[in-house]
């Protein structure tokens, strides 16, 4: 993906779609759950969000799922903050 093309409405969209499918298709890949959570997160703060409480909660629950696993996942704890 170009990178002018990484901070657009559509661009988020579709990396949210992609962390869905990863975590789909491995409830344990933290590292999805920390991209998930950040793109949430990214969306409430630009205010592309048709909720946002409902993307912070979101984005904490997956956050949390991030460290989970092992807790050693820096990208995890990044999310979380």
């Amino acid at each position: 993906m170009k990178k002018s093309r990484a901070y657009t409405r559509e661009g988020s969209a579709r990396a949210r779609d992609y962390f869905e499918r990863a975590v789909e298709l491995d409830p344990y890949y933290a590292v999805a759950y920390a991209r998930l959570s950040m793109n949430l997160i990214f969306r409430w703060i630009v205010n592309w969000s048709q909720s946002r409480e409902e993307s912070i909660e979101t984005g904490l629950k997956f956050a949390e799922k991030a460290v989970s696993p092992d807790g050693k996942l820096a990208l995890a704890h990044t999310a979380l903050c």
